[in-house]
């Protein structure tokens, strides 16, 4: 005889409502230069919603470096393979450094960019 379950139901625990308030809460409250989401934009991919990810993994931990754990990217649709590319084109841009070591995970950290006076009356 094969079971088939005709109802589903998701039981809500204490955990499961905690970590749903918890993500509920999360906000981006950094200041983000318009022309670093413009370049983001511009490499295609997976690179905005990285750039984005790095700033808010900075401002969470209060840390120069950060790292993108797997589990974070897989709530935005990005794998491995993407997050290579992504983060490659993010470096080639100069709007990150990112130090690699064989079998750990990247640690990546914000270029220092300084203000763009070009276009500017004097």
């Amino acid at each position: 005889m094969d079971f088939r379950p005709t109802h589903v139901e998701e039981v809500e625990t204490e955990y499961s409502r905690r970590l749903k308030t918890n993500r509920a809460g999360h906000y981006l409250r950094c200041r983000i230069r318009i022309d670093d989401i413009r370049d983001a934009t511009k490499l295609g991919g997976s690179s905005l919603a990285l750039l984005l990810l790095i700033y808010f993994r900075r401002d969470v931990a209060r840390e120069e470096t950060v790292t993108l754990p797997s589990g974070l990217l897989a709530g935005f649709g990005i794998d491995r393979s993407a997050k290579h590319r992504g983060l490659k084109g993010l470096e080639q841009a100069k709007l990150i450094k990112v130090k690699r070591a064989v079998g750990h995970t990247a640690v990546i950290e914000l270029c220092k960019r300084g203000r763009r006076t070009a276009g500017r009356a004097g």
